[in-house]
């Protein structure tokens, strides 16, 4: 009797250790690498661009209430930027944030929006850019820019 008491706490033990919510399961260290395209314009003309290649660190991290989150970026040599969000099963539902972003000679201030779901260890951001350029009455806007992370 004894030997069933203990097998029905170790599965039950078992289950709850395996039956993390999705907010536990999105939150950790996460690596990431982003790159995609874009278009410049100015009232005279429209470049296309290949953004430069970004590395950095991603930290999700729970902001102690339901579902919130708090997505801190550090781009390896370079600034670092954060924004909040909501898990949503495999989604999270992020805020828009700003940044800027170097390219060649340029400075754009953007704004970055998107979505972004969660497959096991990996996150995979499908992201917009639009800004303008700090120096130049230039606007920027992307085609495509992703960001995958692969959790540490």
């Amino acid at each position: 009797m004894k030997t069933n008491h203990f097998l029905l706490l170790f599965v039950a033990a078992c289950v709850l250790a395996s039956c993390q919510t999705e907010l536990q399961q999105a939150t950790g260290d996460y690596s990431y690498k982003t790159s995609g395209e874009a278009v410049s314009y100015s009232a005279t003309d429209t470049l296309r661009l290949t953004l430069p290649n970004e590395s950095g660190t991603l930290d999700i991290v729970s902001m102690h209430t339901e579902d919130s989150v708090l997505l801190t970026f550090n781009t390896f040599g370079g600034e670092v930027y954060s924004t909040r969000g909501l898990i949503n099963g495999k989604d999270i539902i992020f805020n828009p944030f700003e940044r800027t972003l170097h390219i060649g000679l340029l400075t754009y201030d953007i704004t970055v929006s998107g979505t972004a779901r969660r497959y096991d260890e990996t996150v995979v951001f499908d992201l917009t850019y639009r800004g303008q350029s700090q120096s130049l009455d230039r606007t920027i806007e992307s085609t495509k820019v992703q960001t995958i992370a692969k959790r540490n």
